[in-house]
């Protein structure tokens, strides 16, 4: 059995939480912009969505009364070969600060 939660998210926590005991579909997503979301929302919020397709309903949108956002379609994914290059840097920054020069100051 799949279970679906969603809720909105503020800097001052969840807003709007809502389960379904399915996946999540565009009829869902509709039911949850109309009885949840659009009620909790206060003028001048942003509504941000990812790209799921559900998220992008016309009927959704004129519910929230608003314009809606989506995240960019592709997020790149973390790659370990950054953490490894960030690491191999530091060494050098942390010798650095302790001869109390900035690193990469040649002086």
């Amino acid at each position: 059995m799949t279970q679906t939660f969603v809720a909105g998210l503020r800097c001052e926590g969840l807003s709007a939480p809502f389960v379904v005991n399915e996946p999540m579909n565009r009829a869902i997503f509709d039911v949850y912009v109309e009885t949840q979301l659009a009620p909790s929302l206060k003028p001048g919020d942003v509504v941000i969505l990812d790209n799921l397709p559900a998220h992008k309903s016309p009927k959704a949108e004129q519910a929230l009364g608003r314009p809606c956002l989506f995240q960019q379609s592709h997020v790149v994914p973390f790659d370990r070969r950054n953490e490894t290059s960030r690491s191999r840097r530091r060494p050098a920054v942390r010798d650095d600060a302790g001869s109390g020069r900035k690193a990469g100051n040649d002086q």
